[in-house]
């Protein structure tokens, strides 16, 4: 073998915040609309939005990694972590007012 290595933590990382981001996009949405489609439409368009846009959604694009840049990565994650939040607060007080 020609004993090539690579860090593989970024990758991981940064796939594990790719996932949950488009995880979280689906729960918000499915939250928001009580429409369980549109809980996996909204993150496909996303994800082929990323695709065709290039890097024009600035901090919030998928394939930084294919661009040896981790910072959007972080974004991504923190952006999971909101929009989680949004969701599973926006089904509290929905249940609440019920």
């Amino acid at each position: 073998m020609n004993h090539c290595q690579f860090a593989a933590g970024p990758f991981i990382l940064g796939t594990f915040a790719t996932a949950l981001f488009l995880g979280s996009l689906g729960f918000l949405a499915y939250s928001l609309s009580d429409n369980l489609v549109a809980g996996y439409m909204l993150p496909a368009v996303y994800y082929i939005l990323n695709m065709f846009s290039g890097e024009k959604l600035g901090n919030f694009y998928l394939f930084s990694l294919s661009k040896e840049s981790m910072n959007e990565k972080y974004w991504l994650l923190g952006g999971a972590l909101v929009l989680f939040a949004a969701g599973t607060a926006y089904r509290a007080i929905v249940r609440q007012v019920r």
